[in-house]
């Protein structure tokens, strides 16, 4: 009997032991596979940051580019609001032989061309390196992606168009007109005068150009320039919120206070029947005049807004209390003051 209570409790012990190891043996498992887990994670996380800093770099290089397309739709808008200005002249009837020969700009009004080139060489590598890009970004690159998006194919489209149009006259007048050949050399025949300052035809070739140049492509440099501005804040909203934004930037757009917004808003008159009613929406500004759509406004300053759609901008005047009383409005050299409405009308 003893016999067989010495095995029981032997084979007690054995298992015993068993059981403890496993238990050991377990623990040794649970560790290992923590230890994996936690490595795993710091090298993940390591990767990310690697990933951040990369996309950060890239995001940089985009806003370098941002600031060159800036400076070009500058020059386009420069370039062709002074051709618009000599080109409606022509259109009115207002040239006179004198005053064509005095200014050269005359000669080359239609068969010149500025092109507008956007710069997306750092947006296509951004793209490109798109599988890193987390979801951190996931508030900037749609903007940068709509930017591109949304004026590339039509810029690229209009500069083709502007470029065959005015190849298109120069074939014309070689053609048709005997004293082409020495349209810049020699002193232009009368024939050539009477052409220029008041031939239809050329006129309609003046208002085509117009179309292409400033209708067109003058107003899509406008869109992109704001499209780039808003871009080039976004990122550095993301990546470097407390360093100071270029010169470029700053002075062509501000952003206003909530306090600022509000002041602005309110319904604005300029008769019983047309009113002008401007909404903060978070950080945009819409307007909506009477029987329109609503399109967004830019701030300038606290006291002054725009739109490059429109082509309007609107300047508010404010009483001695400092409270918003007006503003006027400026659109194609025409001004219109429009009164803010009280609150309870």
């Amino acid at each position: 009997m003893n016999r067989v209570f010495k095995k029981m409790r032997n084979t007690m012990i054995i298992e015993n032991r068993i059981v403890k190891y496993l238990l050991y043996a377990l623990g040794e498992i649970i560790l290992v596979i923590v230890g994996i887990l936690i490595a795993l994670t710091i090298n993940n996380k390591n990767e990310l940051r690697k990933n951040e800093t990369k996309v950060e770099i890239l995001l940089k290089q985009v806003q370098k580019d941002l600031l060159i397309d800036i400076e070009s739709a500058d020059l386009i808008l420069n370039v062709y609001a002074d051709k618009d200005s000599l080109m409606n002249r022509v259109l009115f009837g207002m040239v006179t032989e004198e005053e064509f020969l005095s200014n050269s700009e005359y000669f080359s009004l239609i068969t010149t061309v500025a092109a507008f080139k956007i710069k997306d060489n750092s947006y296509q590598n951004l793209m490109r390196s798109g599988d890193i890009i987390s979801s951190r970004f996931d508030s900037v690159i749609p903007i940068i992606d709509n930017l591109y998006f949304n004026n590339r194919a039509g810029v690229d489209e209009i500069n083709k168009a502007l470029t065959e149009f005015t190849s298109s006259v120069l074939e014309k007048w070689s053609s048709q007109h005997p004293w082409y050949s020495g349209l810049f050399f020699t002193e232009l025949p009368q024939e050539a005068l009477d052409f220029f300052v008041s031939d239809p035809f050329y006129k309609n070739d003046v208002s085509i150009y117009q179309t292409y140049a400033v209708q067109n492509l003058m107003a899509m440099a406008a869109n992109y320039k704001v499209g780039a501005v808003l871009a080039y804040k976004a990122i550095a909203q993301e990546i470097d919120p407390n360093a100071p934004l270029p010169i470029e930037i700053s002075s062509f757009m501000a952003d206003l206070t909530q306090k600022e917004l509000q002041l602005l808003e309110g319904v604005y008159a300029i008769a019983p029947t047309f009113k002008i009613k401007i909404t903060a929406e978070g950080k945009h500004i819409m307007a909506q005049a009477t029987g329109q759509s609503k399109f967004e406004l830019y701030a300038k300053s606290d006291t002054v807004l725009f739109s490059p759609t429109a082509d309007i901008k609107l300047f508010f005047t404010k009483s001695e209390e400092g409270n918003i009383t007006g503003f006027e409005l400026i659109q194609s050299g025409n001004k219109n003051y429009f009164f803010k409405e009280e609150a309870n009308q």
